[in-house]
């Protein structure tokens, strides 16, 4: 599956794809406007499953995602499978063990059943090729897609954002609660700051030590840096921890597991904040209780200018504890870290924002300090869409525009900026400290 990573993109597949999904997501809506919203507690999974393998996956990422026994699943298996024990040893290379027996609460149907679950709050479609069934089509305003070769990035935001659609508007007020008390801290603790650091995870990240970094800067660092911890005794204490992507950071494969692990690790040592989506702070605090005075759920806007007519539009915002919202981006130095520093400080110096040379056939390169190499495969084996569908070329040029433009606005607000290690990015190349 390593070779979905890095194989030479299908362009005209992956539109193809997308056109499909689009189209599929533009119904969805239309059929929503006459049906009323309701919280998810009750799920269908569908089609049948006849293998045990495909089961023992299918409960193992529903159990990472859905952590509560107040949601309950109807799975469709077939009548030849055991369902008395699971052992799950078939995915124990590439996924790390979540079902616990307990939550969330299952319960096995047969396909004569179906229709009697139809009307459950979501239906789950494990095999994206089914929602042609008639039977699936006529209720398609709730029907969602866990499919891991469907398209792009959608099985991996359903595992990383759907338990958030599980919660009660008041129960989402008091995750937002938690949120805006950390952020207070995170600013009453950073006060007057005059220099902020990005700590990105290129294969200039490692000249770290080639610099000095004042004890009152604003440090944020980002991914999987957390693994380096020669790196993080040398700036002292982190400030700010961010990571926001559904594969690497949100998933039940053995290299998102780890990386939780390490943050958990870093969280005890440093006591640092940590920045994450805002669906995603109750799916963690689910698994790891302990976070809870650390994690900052930060909400993404874009505007209906940018969604619908594709007109970019420069409504940038440095968040704070009364307005936590960033505009949407599909980078963590764009998404958090510029953002974030330029909410502290009046000067932003980033360190190990390579970019990607033209000859490259994966986003970019990574250190391999900040990197867990050894656990890359168990990624492309758990969400193969997620990197088959990706024009790295198209998501570099969107990265390098979007950061060009988010700096000047930041330095309309006269923050200035820095890349202290050298970079292919133009916006950063033109700033680079000499």
């Amino acid at each position: 599956m390593s070779d979905v990573a890095y194989a030479e993109r299908k362009i005209k597949e992956i539109q193809s794809r997308k056109k499909a999904h689009t189209f599929f997501t533009l119904i969805k809506r239309f059929l929503k406007f006459f049906s009323s919203n309701h919280l998810v507690k009750s799920i269908l999974v569908y089609p049948e499953i006849d293998t045990q393998e495909k089961l023992e996956t299918i409960i193992n990422k529903l159990s990472w995602a859905f952590p509560s026994s107040d949601v309950k699943l109807y799975i469709v298996v077939s009548k030849t499978l055991n369902l008395k024990t699971f052992s799950f040893d078939s995915i124990q290379s590439d996924q790390e063990v979540y079902f616990n027996g307990l939550a969330p609460a299952i319960q096995f149907i047969f396909s004569e059943n179906v229709a009697e679950h139809l009307n459950t709050d979501m239906i789950l479609l494990h095999d994206a090729k089914k929602i042609f069934n008639l039977q699936i089509m006529r209720h398609l305003a709730r029907v969602e897609i866990m499919d891991e070769n469907y398209y792009s990035v959608v099985e991996s935001q359903v595992l990383q954002n759907y338990f958030y659609k599980t919660l009660s508007q008041k129960e989402k007020n008091n995750y937002q609660l938690i949120s805006s008390k950390n952020m207070e801290r995170l600013e009453y603790e950073n006060q007057n700051k005059s220099k902020a650091y990005c700590f990105v995870t290129g294969p200039s990240f490692d000249r770290y030590k080639e610099f000095a970094y004042e004890d009152d800067s604003f440090k944020i660092i980002c991914n999987s840096t957390v693994k380096n911890n020669d790196f993080l005794e040398y700036i002292k204490k982190p400030d700010l921890l961010v990571f926001a992507d559904p594969v690497f950071h949100f998933s039940p494969c053995k290299y998102s597991s780890t990386f939780r692990s390490e943050v958990l690790n870093v969280y005890k040592k440093y006591n640092c904040f940590i920045g994450v989506p805002e669906q995603t702070v109750p799916l963690l605090l689910a698994h790891y209780p302990e976070l809870e005075s650390a994690l900052i759920g930060i909400s993404h806007r874009t505007s209906i200018k940018e969604k619908v007519l594709k007109i970019k539009v420069n409504n940038f915002n440095f968040p704070t504890s009364k307005n936590l919202w960033v505009k949407s981006s599909a980078n963590i130095l764009t998404l958090y870290m510029i953002p974030f520093a330029s909410s502290f400080a009046k000067s932003v110096c980033i360190i190990g924002a390579d970019g990607r040379e033209k000859s490259e056939k994966y986003f970019w390169k990574h250190s391999s300090s900040a990197q867990f190499d050894d656990l890359m495969k168990t990624v492309f084996n758990t969400h193969p869409s997620f990197f088959r569908d990706r024009d790295y070329e198209d998501y570099y040029d969107e990265h390098c525009d979007f950061l060009e433009r988010q700096i000047v606005y930041g330095e309309s607000k006269e923050i200035n900026y820095f890349s202290m290690t050298s970079s292919h990015i133009p916006a950063l190349s033109k700033r680079e400290l000499k």
